[in-house]
């Protein structure tokens, strides 16, 4: 057991602080957060089928027009050629030759016969597309003939697509609605790997291998298939991907290739790893970006050295010249490995989830097996960038989340969100949480506390209903800001009639942290006031700013300052951290 204990510390020593070169990735779209749509649009730009807009954005939320659609479907089929012999013709009267997508829909509509127009003649190029049309489109590119999918359109449409998986992932509730760029980019991916009417593939795809480069001057993408590097010609060459580092397969078109298509698991990283040695360390740093000139970003959020954490994970992008740290670390039970556990390529914790390991990873990951638990350390990406033994005694969990009504547990992971069945009851949970580990039964949480708390707070008033047994708590933080908690015991004090709670989210499922009570300042005269701006009591003087929050106990409503101060001529205050966050009046 001693001998275990100082390999591992050894490892940790001279991980450290130390810089690991690991692949370059840049992101060719500045607005894409889902690692889905950016997976997505990397793929389609790879084959020349988008390219985005001027400033760098791809726009994923935007619908998409019918026009918009057709040119990428010719894209798609690889007809850019063809589109010159339908540019000086008219089918549809609202798409005169002079239209920037003419040549693309009456492709579209005479030479493929893909789509068509409406019944009045008319082809409406500006419209929103929707996902019944959208679809229709793909099947008969796909080869799916009208007259054998039958049925009632859109639905016997969409039926056909769902069966083959072409609209998974799209997130379609009909065949009606509009759809988004993100989800056309989802739809035309999933068609590269579904099956055609004949039974195979749009395109032919090859062998899993790993994406090494690319290259617009040399038009090739470089590959390594185990030991062997291949240099392929590229149909449409593109500078730089984020796929570098992945494993996936390569789609061609002509003995070119098209594009590729990453593991599902597979992911690549920016240009090194830095593990931070201390609590505000930036050793490495500067190595790492090749200067000082850079910005910290922690967990997506701008930061700076002081708040560093040590263990907290950095990688360089040196396109933005931002350090990316990732403070995402689990005490986690390891449940299997591929390859050998002395160097394993990809690790399974956390219910069968999957993650890739590091090169840099791997002495540390050596020095444990599946069956042990152990914290691990992950990169922004989500990949494992080291492994702490579960006795080292400055490690702990970075991972916040909170429990829904149903019972699933939403958590912080990697700078974006991970949802598992928690197996907890809601009514405990229904507030922020903190995930202590993942052990083999399951997840283990405990409430937040006052420690946790990151800085996110809202004043209110609290009204508590309901026994001890089965308590209710409503939280009302202003005009719109209404929320209402379940909860067994009756842990909160009553008697709390205005509170500060920390990290109060109130999007989707509402959640908080922590809660405690303000000082109650009582029947404080009108003429304590000071120019509205700040109030004497006592011995003391409170400021009032434009945050402070009014409640008429008489219409049991929200006011303003102006109203209080007509309305009464005393009220009750609350005060926290020197400052009145809440005033509470009424005629008597």
């Amino acid at each position: 057991m001693i001998k275990r204990f100082l390999s591992v510390g050894i490892c940790l020593i001279m991980v450290l602080g130390a810089v690991f070169p690991v692949f370059a990735a840049q992101p060719a779209f500045s607005d894409i957060e889902d690692k889905q749509t950016e997976r997505d649009a990397e793929i389609l730009r790879l084959m020349g089928v988008i390219e985005g807009y001027g400033d760098g954005s791809f726009k994923p939320a935007n619908n998409l027009t019918r026009a918009q659609f057709c040119k990428m479907a010719v894209c798609m089929m690889g007809l850019e050629q063809e589109v010159t012999k339908y540019s000086n013709i008219t089918i549809f009267p609202d798409v005169r030759a002079s239209h920037w997508a003419a040549p693309y829909i009456n492709l579209s509509a005479k030479g493929q016969k893909i789509i068509a127009g409406f019944d009045d003649g008319l082809f409406r190029p500006n419209q929103a597309i929707t996902s019944g049309q959208a679809v229709t489109i793909i099947l008969r590119v796909m080869g799916y003939k009208d007259e054998k999918i039958g049925g009632i359109w859109p639905d016997s449409f969409m039926a056909q697509g769902e069966a083959i998986g072409l609209l998974e992932g799209c997130g379609f509730t009909g065949g009606r609605q509009t759809i988004t760029r993100a989800q056309a980019a989802r739809l035309f991916v999933n068609m590269l790997s579904c099956k055609t009417a004949e039974g195979g593939t749009l395109y032919e795809l090859g062998d899993e291998v790993k994406f090494k480069s690319v290259s617009a001057d040399t038009g090739k993408m470089v590959i390594s298939e185990k030991e062997d590097e291949s240099k392929l010609d590229m149909v449409h060459p593109v500078e730089g991907s984020i796929f570098e580092g992945m494993n996936g397969k390569i789609v061609y078109r002509g003995g070119k290739v098209l594009t590729f298509l990453p593991s599902e698991n597979s992911t690549g990283i920016y240009e090194g790893l830095v593990i931070a040695s201390a609590d505000g360390s930036t050793t490495g740093f500067a190595q790492l970006a090749g200067g000082n000139d850079y910005k910290i970003f922690r967990d997506g959020e701008p930061s700076s050295a002081s708040e560093i954490k040590k263990w907290d994970v950095a990688t360089y992008n040196p396109q933005t010249k931002t350090m990316r740290l990732c403070s995402t670390r689990l005490r986690v039970y390891y449940e299997d490995c591929t390859g050998s556990p002395k160097s394993p390529d990809t690790i399974f914790i956390m219910g069968g989830r999957q993650f890739p390991v590091m090169d840099s990873a791997k002495p540390a990951l050596s020095q444990f097996k599946p069956g042990q638990d152990m914290y691990v350390l992950f990169t922004i990406d989500g990949q494992v960038a080291g492994a702490v033994a579960v006795d080292e005694p400055d490690i702990y969990n970075r991972v916040q989340g909170q429990v829904d009504k149903n019972g699933v547990l939403t958590f912080d992971f990697c700078g974006g969100d991970s949802k598992i069945e928690s197996g907890v009851d809601p009514r405990y949970y229904t507030y922020a949480v903190i995930l202590q580990s993942y052990t083999k039964e399951g997840p283990r949480l405990r409430y937040m506390n006052e420690d946790d708390v990151d800085g996110v707070v809202c004043y209110g008033r609290v009204s508590i209903s309901g026994n001890d047994e089965d308590v209710i708590v409503n939280f009302d933080c202003g005009p719109g800001k209404n929320f209402t908690f379940y909860r067994l015991g009756g842990f909160i004090n009553k008697q709390r009639a205005a509170v500060k709670i920390y990290n109060f989210y109130g999007d989707g499922e509402p959640s908080f942290s922590w809660v405690d009570s303000m000082t109650r300042l009582s029947d404080v005269p009108n003429s304590a006031w000071l120019d509205k701006e700040a109030v004497t009591y006592g011995s003391g003087t409170y400021v009032i700013d434009e945050d402070t929050l009014y409640y008429n106990l008489d219409t049991q409503s929200w006011s303003t300052q102006e109203k209080c101060l007509e309305y009464s001529v005393k009220t009750e205050m609350f005060v926290y951290d020197g400052a009145v966050r809440l005033v509470e009046f009424s005629a008597d």
